[in-house]
């Protein structure tokens, strides 16, 4: 996948400038007519959809059925909704979506509220990682066999399951410690085998550098990944590029190797990189109550990517006749369910 086009324009941001609602899957409409999309989120840029680009998909599908939600049932060459999401999908009112709660083990209104399914059958299920208290467990005796029940569903219904994981695709080499997306895939794996297809909703553009960190050192920012240098793009100042994530790792735990540069950013900030605490509150401000930040700002537009992918990749796959399946970091399914990005 290429990103550098994702940071010449925020879809979401310029959608919202327009006056533009989202409906999720990436999909934009105007708020008095809902059920006609005139725009819709491609490599992270917002596209017009016009009566000709109708009209043309409906001629290349040389008779058969269009994709869910492309129908062009009133003739006036737009593609009209056909309840591909449920109405939980999306913030469809110009009212300010909840506040995200703290996980608290499970209970039914915290799943509600960072769980939806799409009409169509593709589920997305946030989650604590395996590092916060109670998220093994959790894990284990909710969410899986969720994810279980809802992928045996789509293959008795003979579509094709594709377990989109966070981070890296796994394999079978899982290693010793586990983190959630492991688990989910060793438990599809042992279920239902290749019958369900392993991919990642981040496609493996990780702006880190884990390999010491497997022998037991430090993980470290790599200024040479795609992202990073998509990023780059954007806010053209390495320093801040690199301080942001190299703090919003080392502030969720991770230990990290400090480039004398981002260490400089940071300390310039009053933030010290052996500080996790000040690390998370600089990252994620908003959990504190806090405004944004030059270094939060980095942040949200790096996960802000990589929900667009997301998006993306679930549409790809839901065209294709099958269903994906993810389990992104609670506050990734949160933003998805009541944003719409």
């Amino acid at each position: 996948m290429r990103l550098k086009s994702y940071l010449s324009e925020d879809a979401g941001e310029e959608a919202k400038a327009k006056g533009l609602q989202s409906i999720g899957w990436g999909r934009y409409v105007r708020p008095e007519k809902p059920d006609v999309v005139v725009a819709i989120s491609k490599q992270g840029r917002l596209v017009a959809v016009t009566p000709h680009d109708a009209k043309e998909k409906k001629q290349d599908s040389e008779g058969k059925p269009q994709a869910a939600g492309t129908q062009d049932s009133d003739g006036d060459g737009q593609p009209e909704l056909k309840s591909t999401e449920p109405p939980t999908w999306g913030n469809k009112s110009n009212t300010e979506p909840p506040e995200e709660k703290d996980f608290d083990g499970g209970s039914k209104e915290w799943i509600e509220a960072h769980k939806f399914q799409t009409a169509n059958g593709s589920l997305i299920f946030g989650t604590p990682h395996i590092s916060e208290k109670g998220s093994p467990e959790f894990v284990k005796n909710t969410l899986i066999p969720q994810i279980l029940a809802t992928a045996e569903e789509a293959i008795k219904n003979g579509k094709s399951v594709v377990f989109q994981a966070e981070g890296e695709a796994r394999g079978d080499d899982y290693g010793e410690d586990n983190d959630e997306q492991d688990m989910i895939a060793i438990a599809l794996k042992k279920k239902f085998g290749d019958k369900v297809k392993q991919d990642t909703w981040d496609d493996n553009t990780s702006p880190y550098d884990h390999s010491a960190a497997e022998s037991g050192g430090k993980s470290k920012v790599n200024p040479n990944s795609e992202m990073f240098q998509t990023l780059m793009k954007k806010f053209d100042d390495e320093s801040l590029v690199d301080a942001a994530l190299a703090a919003m790792d080392a502030g969720q735990g991770s230990a990290m190797e400090f480039s004398p540069s981002a260490k400089k950013k940071l300390e310039s900030l009053g933030v010290k990189t052996d500080n996790e605490k000040a690390l998370y509150k600089l990252t994620f401000p908003a959990d504190s109550g806090d405004e944004p930040n030059d270094i939060s700002r980095v942040v949200d537009t790096y996960n802000q990517f990589r929900r667009n992918r997301m998006l993306e990749k679930g549409a790809e796959v839901e065209k294709a006749g099958g269903i994906t399946i993810a389990a992104p970091g609670a506050s990734h399914a949160f933003s998805l369910k009541h944003k719409g990005t």
